[in-house]
């Protein structure tokens, strides 16, 4: 493709855009929103549940991690410190060697 196709094709995409946007603010303006109190209630299977009764722990993510890799867990657990900077340098220390690994492969390739 040469370039005038290019921009041809990229100024079509841009004007599709804009259509679908002015569509939605007309959308918008045209038929409101109306928030009531129903509408804002949390309906789970004919049942009207609070936020409390909805709410879903963190750990219940982990459990099939937690049960498959129990052993491999309990040795991490032993660097579980609770303080944010440990996991800061926990987290830049992975970025660096995925960095690093990034590097290696395309050096590589």
């Amino acid at each position: 493709m040469s370039l005038i196709q290019i921009a041809v094709v990229n100024q079509i995409f841009l004007a599709a855009i804009a259509i679908c946007l002015l569509l939605v603010y007309y959308n918008q303006k045209k038929y409101p929103v109306k928030r009531t109190k129903r509408k804002l209630e949390v309906y789970a299977c004919g049942e009207r549940l609070t936020g409390q009764e909805m709410q879903i722990y963190s750990e219940g993510f982990y459990w099939a991690f937690k049960k498959t890799l129990s052993s491999i867990y309990k040795q991490l657990l032993a660097f579980h410190s609770g303080k944010v900077s440990d996991y800061l340098t926990w987290l830049l220390f992975a970025i660096v060697i995925f960095t690093l690994f990034l590097i290696g492969g395309v050096l590589w390739a």
